[in-house]
C-alpha cells in the first residue's frame, strides 16, 4: 500500500553482492578473492503530523484528553480544536480509568477512549526499559501510520509521538539508531517549573532530551506494582475506523508498512 503523507517510501531490500569462489576467482583474474560488502541502507524519516490540528490542553488537569484530542484530529477524518469537545473526552477517559489510585484518570482511560471513539484499537503496554519504550513507539507509529502516546514526567504527563528520524527504514530492518522523535506536547505553549518551556507542536526532540523528560513511573498517589519504575505507551495495535455520523466521509486507511516487507 502507499504510505501516508509524511512517510517517505520504503526502500528495496537489496542482497548484499557474496565472494566468489577462490577457484572461480583465480580463473577470472589473479588476486584474493572479492569480500562481500554490507550494505548501508538510507537514512528515514516520518512525520504524520498536519498544521491545523493542534489544540493545547485548556488547564493544567487537562493534558491526557487534549492528547486524545490531538490524535484524533490526526486520525480523522474531522478536525475539532474547541474545548467542549476537550472536556467531553475528558470525561470519557475518567470514566473508562479504572487505573488511577487517585480516582482522576489513568493510561487505560487513555487507551479504552480512543478505541471507543473510533481511533482503532488501543492497548497500555508496560516497558522494562526506556529504550525499549521508545523502539515500541517508533516501530508502532511506522507500522500503523496513527500517532503513540507516551507517559511522561513520571507518568504525570501526556505526550504524543508524531514522526521520527533515523539512521534506516524500521519498517525493513531492526538495525536503525533514532536521532529525533517528532512529539506533540499539549502544554504548549505553558512553562512548567521543573520541566521547562513546552516545544511548539511536532517539535524534534534529542534522545537526550527524551530521556530527560521520560523518568520511569512514579506516582505519589500510591503503588502500581506493574507500573513502578517502568516505562508505559498507549500503543495503536489496528488501522482505525470510521468516527462520527452518517454524513462523515473517512477517508480509506492505508498503512505505510506492507504486512509482507521483508525485514533485514
Amino acid at each position: 500500500m502507499a504510505p501516508l503523507p509524511g512517510a517517505s517510501a520504503a526502500p528495496a531490500t537489496l542482497e548484499p553482492v557474496e565472494a566468489a569462489p577462490a577457484a572461480a576467482a583465480s580463473q577470472v583474474a589473479a588476486g584474493p578473492p572479492r569480500k562481500s560488502v554490507p550494505l548501508k541502507l538510507p537514512a528515514y524519516r516520518m512525520d504524520i503530523y498536519r498544521k491545523g490540528i493542534f489544540v493545547s490542553q485548556i488547564d493544567k488537569h487537562h493534558c491526557m484528553s487534549a492528547a486524545m484530542q490531538n490524535m484524533l484530529n490526526l486520525i480523522g477524518p474531522r478536525v475539532d480544536t474547541t474545548a467542549a469537545t476537550q472536556r467531553r473526552i475528558s470525561d470519557l477517559a475518567h470514566r473508562l480509568s479504572d487505573d488511577a489510585l487517585d480516582h482522576t484518570w489513568g493510561p487505560n482511560g487513555w487507551a479504552k477512549g480512543l478505541t471507543q471513539l473510533g481511533a482503532g484499537t488501543y492497548v497500555v503496554v508496560v516497558y522494562d526499559t526506556r529504550a525499549a519504550q521508545l523502539k515500541a513507539a517508533v516501530e508502532a507509529l511506522r507500522r500503523t501510520g496513527r500517532p503513540v502516546g507516551i507517559l511522561a514526567w513520571w507518568g504525570a504527563h501526556s505526550w504524543v509521538l508524531t514522526g521520527f528520524r533515523a539512521s534506516a527504514d524500521p519498517a525493513i530492518t531492526d538495525h536503525y539508531t533514532v536521532s529525533a522523535y517528532n512529539i506533540v506536547d499539549p502544554w504548549y505553549p505553558r512553562i512548567s517549573s521543573i520541566w521547562g518551556a513546552a516545544s511548539p507542536p511536532d517539535a524534534l526532540h534529542a534522545p537526550a532530551n527524551m530521556v530527560h523528560n521520560l523518568p520511569a513511573w512514579t506516582r505519589p498517589e500510591g503503588h502500581y506494582p506493574d507500573r513502578d519504575g517502568k516505562w508505559l505507551l498507549v500503543l495503536p495495535v489496528d488501522p482505525p475506523t470510521a468516527r462520527g455520523g452518517p454524513s462523515d466521509h473517512a477517508r480509506p486507511y492505508l498503512s505505510p508498512m506492507s504486512p509482507d516487507l521483508p525485514r533485514a
